[in-house]
């Protein structure tokens, strides 16, 4: 299990210590569900993500620049009236010191509130522009991403299981797997006697994992990848690459190349891509803001960056998807 959210629900009793990352992945699976029988209808999330934004404080109200812009522009305006009410009897003075200072503080809040209005009016017009972007790039629309991973992704098929965890035998070290899904290929590998572990960041998706005892991080590939220190991992297993925009999954042979040590293993799982679009969700293909990379595509990339390519093997990335593992080993 997740060695880091976890917390003791309480010594003195007896009671045994609680796994936070399953409470959760349990929560967004009943979500997800409710969502899907049509139970929790469809504007009930926007609602209460409304009503939550009237009342969180300004700093967790949520990540839109258009929300937060008219936080801004709300605040931009600098009161000088102080208040002199107050429990002590020194009205008078307190009077007194504003009257006397009024003016001064009056002249540097119309500056600084001025400034204040210029930048949140060029923000605004840099949101208006970065809208237009998002909207015409599908790998930085949120709404794209988001409905696509609304969607359940497919099981890795058992030979393709297999053949991973074959081409992995003997490998030191800790193993993780990106995209990992439901956790079926961190089973496997963890039942072969390898320090296996996931990382997957739909939430939902943890449940079944977390309950059988895997270890499964609540992070993307990039996300997690990226806060990991150099050269710790013995092997490295991507997956759930074929809908990434082609400089994502460029960057992800990057992050590979930080973080497996060397003498170690990658693999990297795709889809074959002339059967690609015609296998899988209509929805997905339509929406996917890029296209599975070839295999040979593939070998290019690691060989500038420190691998040499040992195999590529003919599997299955999902049921009824053709498709490749490329296996290479570190320098």
């Amino acid at each position: 299990m997740s060695d880091t959210n976890d917390t003791e629900a309480g010594d003195s009793d007896g009671n045994d210590s609680v796994d936070l990352d399953l409470v959760i992945a349990e929560i967004y699976d009943a979500v997800a569900q409710r969502r899907a029988s049509g139970e929790l209808p469809a504007d009930l999330e926007a609602e209460l993500d409304a009503e939550f934004a009237n009342y969180a404080p300004n700093a967790v109200s949520g990540d839109s620049l258009s929300g937060v812009l008219s936080q801004a522009d709300k605040a931009v305006t600098i009161d000088v009236d102080a208040p002199t009410a107050g429990r002590f009897p020194a009205g008078p003075v307190k009077k007194g010191v504003r009257k006397l200072t009024f003016w001064y503080m009056q002249y540097l809040a119309n500056q600084v509130s001025s400034f204040g209005s210029a930048t949140v009016r060029a923000l605004r017009m840099l949101d208006r522009r970065v809208t237009v972007v998002e909207q015409a790039t599908p790998g930085a629309s949120r709404t794209v991403t988001s409905t696509l991973d609304a969607i359940d992704p497919a099981p890795l098929p058992g030979p393709t299981v297999k053949a991973i965890v074959d081409s992995l035998s003997g490998v030191r070290g800790r193993v993780l797997h990106t995209e990992c899904g439901s956790g079926e290929l961190v089973r496997a590998l963890a039942d072969a006697g390898l320090d296996a572990y996931g990382a997957e960041p739909r939430r939902r998706l943890l449940a079944p994992a977390l309950r059988d005892g895997l270890e499964i991080r609540p992070d993307s590939a990039t996300d997690h990848l990226t806060a990991m220190a150099p050269a710790a991992l013995g092997a490295l297993v991507i997956s759930g690459i074929d809908t990434r925009p082609t400089g994502a999954q460029v960057h992800l042979a990057d992050l590979a190349a930080r973080a497996v040590a060397s003498g170690g293993r990658l693999v990297v799982l795709g889809s074959q891509p002339d059967a690609w679009a015609a296998a899988i969700p209509i929805v997905v293909a339509d929406l996917a803001p890029g296209r599975p990379l070839h295999a040979q595509t593939w070998e290019a990339l690691l060989a500038g960056k420190g691998f040499d390519v040992t195999e590529v093997l003919d599997v299955a990335a999902a049921p009824e998807v053709p498709g490749y593992a490329v296996v290479a080993t570190r320098h």
